[in-house]
């Protein structure tokens, strides 16, 4: 691997794992206090509208200015907010508006950072580069929730935040070097003379992004609740803080096995089939966390609902970068990256609004009654927008689908007009 990918992979790794860091101490803190889950709601909330605004115009800054520069700029901004939230009390207003301010500044790295991971792809190397990154990022909050929850049970909450202070520097370093390997690589040289094109793969593929899109608003919809409602849960059942972090561990593992089996497999690209029976299970998780009276009942509703926000991830940053120019990359992925947002938080604090009012476990059919309007709604995306392109292939392939795959990138790279002549 380059310097760019190692670093890319690294970034993105101690981003994200001081990120969940924080999550954990100020959600979990706030759970053993009592605020309330619409206050939980409200302040989760905050947290998510920043990190979506910053992931949108993240992307658009980092086209115009340069990836390192956003991702540097957005690091230096996280330090002093997770040095406010350390120091200050949690009755403090500085408190709310540190942890707002650091869910924007972690939003704004993960568009620049991909768009820098994928510059002048070649066919299957793109996959391996997007798995990579999706392996990196859950890794980062396996390690957050699992570290998070042993320190925060041994030494409370300023334990945990500077631990996740304790990582920014690396991340600071790992820009630097991973910036001094690209003078002279030949990537960004083939990335300056790249010429956009469009053609029946490309348009199929940001089709796809956009169902990716709607599908992601009614993941993280129900990811945020479990996300930020899932510790005031635990703590009614008398789920400790250690176990909770290893059950939130857990379910990840099993958003990085969904993510190698879709790394393998090929079936699911460019069909719907695989969308709409990822969210069947997460409904059907969402309403068994919702019924669960114990840790096991937990565990077994996050496993079962944990493939979907790993298919929706996977698939729509699969789509979102195919389907874009590498001049452009970054803003497509920073709209893939908001989307997580808006769900975020609409999730939080519609969900906590509602538990509020009808307790907790509402919220989780909520979240599942959200995945299935949203479910509804690509179904007429994928009618609208999809069919017709189908319907425009080259003849030869007219008679059955194909089986789209990385290596048609590839070609349409060298070559646009290599597709139409291949099928």
């Amino acid at each position: 691997m380059t310097r760019r990918i190692v670093a890319a992979y690294g970034i993105t790794w101690l981003t994200d794992f001081a990120g969940t860091l924080l999550v954990f101490a100020v959600t979990r803190s706030l759970a053993e206090q009592r605020v309330g889950t619409l206050t939980m709601g409200l302040i989760s909330g905050g947290f998510a509208a920043a990190l979506s605004l910053s992931t949108y115009f993240g992307g658009r800054i980092a086209d115009r200015f340069g990836h390192i520069k956003v991702i540097v700029a957005a690091t230096l901004l996280l330090l002093p907010c997770l040095m406010c939230v350390a120091l200050v009390d949690s009755a403090s207003w500085w408190y709310y508006l540190a942890y707002v301010g650091a869910g924007g500044a972690v939003g704004m790295v993960y568009p620049p950072t991909v768009a820098w991971l994928t510059l002048s792809h070649r066919g299957p190397s793109l996959q391996r580069k997007l798995f990579g990154f999706c392996l990196v990022w859950n890794l980062g909050m396996i390690s957050g929730h699992t570290l998070g929850g042993q320190l925060f049970g041994a030494w409370g909450h300023s334990a945990v935040l500077f631990s996740a202070i304790s990582l920014l520097p690396l991340s600071l370093l790992l820009a630097a070097w991973g910036r001094r390997g690209d003078a002279n690589s030949p990537d960004l040289v083939e990335e300056n003379q790249e010429v956009e094109t469009r053609d029946n793969l490309t348009e199929l593929a940001a089709a796809f992004a956009v169902l990716g899109w709607v599908a992601n608003v009614g993941g993280t919809f129900s990811m945020s609740i479990i996300l930020f409602l899932l510790p005031d849960l635990s703590v009614q059942i008398g789920v400790t803080s250690e176990h909770q972090g290893g059950m939130v561990a857990i379910s990840r593992g099993v958003v990085i096995a969904t993510y190698l089996l879709m790394a393998i497999a090929r079936y699911w690209r460019f069909r719907f089939a695989g969308a709409v029976g990822s969210q069947a299970l997460a409904v059907m998780g969402l309403i068994y966390l919702a019924a669960a009276s114990n840790e096991r009942e937990l565990i077994i509703g996050l496993v079962v609902f944990s493939i979907l926000p790993a298919y929706n991830y996977f698939a729509s940053l699969f789509y979102s970068t195919v389907g874009s120019a590498a001049q452009r990359r970054g803003t497509w992925v920073g709209i893939h990256e908001s989307t997580f947002g808006v769900g975020l938080t609409l999730g939080s604090i519609l969900g906590g609004w509602i538990g509020s009012y009808a307790g907790v476990r509402s919220s989780f059919l909520l979240a599942a009654a959200v995945v299935c309007a949203l479910t509804i709604v690509q179904a007429i995306l994928y009618i609208k927008l999809v069919l017709p392109l189908y319907k425009s292939r080259p003849r030869r392939a007219s008679k059955e689908r194909p089986d789209w795959s990385l290596d048609d990138v590839g070609v349409m790279e060298r070559d646009p007009k290599a597709i139409g002549r291949q099928r």
